[in-house]
């Protein structure tokens, strides 16, 4: 995660409150901190609209894609609270302008505002909603956004909008306003590189698809991921896949999708040859860093693409590399002959099957047994479900493992903080007592 975004982040915040300062001797500190909280509101949304876009210039600021989502997520959380307490200290100072229709227009669309954003922040942490209707309400998070900075331009307030406060909060208003639209834009009407399906396989449970450029294609580095926006029904909503095939000359790209949600389960019956595909990218810097250590990789399942990339850029030049490829039965283990003929080939790879039907899941002990017991000249890159991904950082670390060394991607676009998470994993428990209380309520 670059530290330059969020302290620009920060230093945008700050600034507001520093030139503030002189109205503290004017006006009620209590009035003017809900106003700048107000204010500090705006600025995060602000923020957080920009990130959304993908700019080319966000992951220079603020680090690879993923982790500029978890940025994201943050300053959604931190503008709801910080919208609160404007809410919950009494921002008005009596006397300060005449009320009119349009001071009262303004207060009704801070009111809206508060209440809408307060409520898709709830569905995106509500991750037992299906990523399609996430997806969809999430688009109004724009509305409301546009809402609070009109609520701020038209409410009475201790500076006016030609100040250099208003003038500030305005353009960040103005600014976040053109990510919300643009954010909004289809793919197609974004910056995007044009791919056209040509080859659908099955490979271990999961469907490889092949793409060809037809215009200029999209340069990437192999372990990076992209957004894919499929021009036919039920699928034309951008999803990120990991890219698990290297750069190569033609530019053509392989994805390979499991059917683990309601879309990935569509893709193998409503694909087909020739389909027209938007692709947006690349994001991310997994495995790009210079690999001068042993390696150590890690794929769970699906998480198994971008090492399948990686493997193919890897030559007798470069570091040794133990690959842990862990699955639940062959029948759900993706491109296993492309890695195993691949590592044969490769005299400083050693392949690692851990069929866990067969040989339980994967502990520190394999590993260490594996590649020796003292790892603190090791790098290890890491993709697959996170309760795996904790246990190992925790166990490695205890085997000189550097924390710092155990690189991953947080893949996840939704993600949700304690105690919403206990609510997340628990709701199957929580529907069945739902459903018997609403069958009484309807009977009574």
């Amino acid at each position: 995660m670059n530290p330059i975004g969020l302290l620009i982040i920060a230093a945008s915040v700050v600034f507001p409150a520093f030139l503030m300062w002189p109205l503290t001797k004017i006006h009620p500190n209590g009035a003017l901190l809900a106003q700048y909280f107000g204010i500090a509101s705006i600025l995060l949304m602000a923020w957080a609209q920009i990130i959304a876009t993908r700019w080319r210039l966000i992951e220079p600021f603020f680090g690879a894609m993923d982790r500029a989502y978890v940025i994201h997520k943050w300053l959604g959380i931190a503008a709801l609270v910080t919208m609160y307490l404007h809410d919950t200290i009494d921002p008005e100072i009596k006397k300060l302008t005449a009320e009119t229709w349009l001071t009262n227009l303004g207060e009704e669309m801070g009111e809206i505002s508060l209440n809408g954003i307060t409520i898709l922040v709830a569905i995106t942490m509500a991750l037992f909603i299906p990523y399609h209707l996430w997806r969809w309400t999430h688009r109004f998070i724009g509305i409301f956004f546009v809402l609070a900075v009109l609520h701020f331009a038209l409410i009475g307030k201790p500076m006016t909008n030609t100040s250099p406060v208003g003038i500030f909060v305005l353009a960040m208003g103005l600014l976040g306003t053109i990510a919300a639209i643009y954010g909004a834009l289809p793919l197609r009407f974004q910056r995007k590189h044009a791919y056209t399906v040509t080859d659908i396989a099955e490979t271990g449970g999961a469907t490889a698809i092949t793409l060809t450029p037809t215009n200029t294609p999209m340069r990437h580095r192999a372990g990076q991921f992209a957004f894919f926006e499929f021009n036919k029904l039920g699928l034309t909503e951008p999803h990120p896949f990991t890219i698990s095939s290297a750069p190569n000359a033609d530019g053509t790209l392989r994805i390979t999708a499991k059917a683990l949600g309601n879309f990935t389960r569509k893709l193998p019956n409503r694909l087909d040859i020739g389909t027209p595909v938007n692709v947006q990218g690349p994001f991310g810097r997994f495995g790009t860093a210079r690999a001068r250590k042993p390696q150590i990789w890690i794929g769970g399942g699906i998480g198994i693409t971008p090492f399948v990339a990686l493997l193919e850029t890897w030559d007798e030049t470069k570091p040794q590399v133990d690959l842990f490829y862990c699955f639940r039965g062959t029948e759900n283990a993706a491109h296993l002959h492309d890695l195993t003929t691949q590592s044969a080939a490769l005299p400083n790879v050693n392949l690692h099957i851990i069929d866990s039907n067969i040989d339980g899941r994967l502990t520190a002990q394999k590993i260490t047994t594996a590649c020796g017991s003292d790892l603190s000249k090791h790098r290890l890159l890491y993709c697959g479900p996170a309760a795996m991904r904790d246990s190992l950082k925790s166990d490695l670390s205890d085997h000189g493992l550097n924390r710092r060394h155990f690189h991953y991607e947080e893949f996840e676009i939704r993600t949700d903080i304690w105690p919403i998470s206990w609510i997340n994993a628990n709701i199957h428990n929580f529907i069945p007592w739902i459903r018997d209380y609403l069958a009484k309520t309807r009977k009574s």
